[in-house]
């Protein structure tokens, strides 16, 4: 539903705590040039590590959730005009770059999206 050509892209931005499990919220910004669908989503996260409760890499399953914009044009505003609610389950693999950096890829599936895949690198605080 984020594409009527079968594929966006885009880029986001993403927040958690814990160690084992995690809450999260994570915001993504995504563009489907064929048709000029630009879509804006807020997921906020459940994330459960299977290495055990203190750990902070390895593989991961994330249960996610939130509302998502849509817009023609790149002209997103809120209130929206169009939107829905998304709910979804994310698998992925953390990486560890020494004690700070790390990278993710991650495959999810769920509504409205039905099936994406991304690679995320961040900052661990």
């Amino acid at each position: 539903m984020y594409s009527l050509s079968g594929g966006a892209y885009g880029g986001g931005f993403a927040i958690g705590y814990g160690r084992g499990a995690s809450i999260g919220l994570k915001a993504a910004y995504l563009i489907e040039n064929e048709y000029q669908i630009t879509t804006l989503e807020i997921n906020f996260l459940l994330r459960f590590y299977f290495m055990g409760g203190g750990s902070i890499s390895g593989p991961f399953l994330q249960l996610m959730g939130g509302p998502v914009i849509f817009a023609r044009n790149a002209d997103i505003n809120v209130p929206s005009e169009y939107g829905i609610f998304s709910a979804g389950l994310s698998f992925g693999w953390r990486f560890l770059l020494g004690n700070t950096w790390f990278i993710e890829p991650a495959i999810r599936g769920g509504f409205p999206y039905m099936a994406g895949a991304g690679l995320s690198a961040g900052i661990r605080f």
